[in-house]
């Protein structure tokens, strides 16, 4: 993370922003949250993989949840205030609630 941090600092120094990549809709099968928050992803019996590519190793976000949306909110707010990053880039936006 100090690394990051300085990385941000320097980037900074020589008149540049930080936008990292923010995935909204989907995580892997193997993220902690499976596991932790199995209700936080689409489900019909079994995960869901997202339905517009042909591999099965991602699985859909359930942004119907608030608790889902709480802590993406609070995990995009971290990276914010806790390393000096300037924004997001969303990627697959268009699979995101646009009032999320």
């Amino acid at each position: 993370m100090e690394e990051f941090k300085a990385l941000v600092t320097k980037i900074h120094s020589i008149g540049m922003h930080m936008i990292i990549d923010w995935v909204a809709n989907h995580s892997s099968r193997d993220n902690l949250l499976v596991a932790q928050h199995p209700d936080w992803y689409t489900r019909e019996g079994n995960f869901q993989s997202t339905p517009w590519r042909d591999y099965n190793d991602i699985i859909d976000f359930n942004c119907d949840k608030p608790e889902l949306r709480k802590s993406m909110t609070e995990a995009l707010e971290f990276w914010v205030k806790g390393t000096g990053i300037d924004g997001y880039k969303c990627n697959v936006a268009s699979f995101v609630p646009i009032e999320f």
